[in-house]
């Protein structure tokens, strides 16, 4: 698999105006150059990461409950990454998933039909944060969660394929 992506963003950001609701996801939170609004968020608060800058959100990372990561975006150990998150770090690959939550890293391993190999896998990490997302919100446990995130990621994978 490998990520393709050819586009010229003229990036504006807009001022963060976050409502109070029951989950609240950031989006490339070390992209943002104004993240004094994260603290004040009530209820689950996610967020996922890029690679380029991961210093720039250290201080926020105590206010997640949930941080996604691609593995190949990953710029510390991932046990030492979920001991500044407030619940766990859920980094993820082609081939599966690991989870901390700064104590302990439990690894899920996809099944071999799960790989999609020589295909352009952009979009991949966000398919699979809104699987967890809306697996829990559904009353799914975290594992579940991921495990069912992984099958959600495939399948909108294939059908974009097509």
């Amino acid at each position: 698999n490998y990520r393709v992506g050819r586009c010229s963003f003229n990036v504006k950001e807009n001022p963060a105006s976050p409502t109070d609701d029951y989950w609240h996801h950031i989006s490339y939170i070390n992209q943002l150059s104004d993240t004094s609004f994260i603290p004040q968020l009530k209820g689950i608060v996610s967020a996922d990461i890029t690679k380029e800058n991961p210093e720039r959100c250290i201080d926020q990372l105590q206010y997640l409950d949930y941080l996604f990561i691609a593995k190949e975006d990953l710029f510390m150990d991932i046990l030492e990454l979920g001991k500044m998150v407030k619940g766990h770090v859920i980094m993820h690959h082609p081939h599966g998933s690991s989870i901390s939550d700064g104590n302990t890293v439990e690894d899920y391993s996809t099944p071999e039909e799960l790989f999609l190999s020589d295909i352009n896998v952009l979009g991949a990490g966000d398919y699979f944060a809104s699987g967890v997302i809306r697996s829990m919100l559904t009353g799914s446990n975290l594992k579940d969660s991921v495990i069912k995130a992984h099958h959600i990621a495939t399948n909108l994978l294939k059908e974009n394929l097509l």
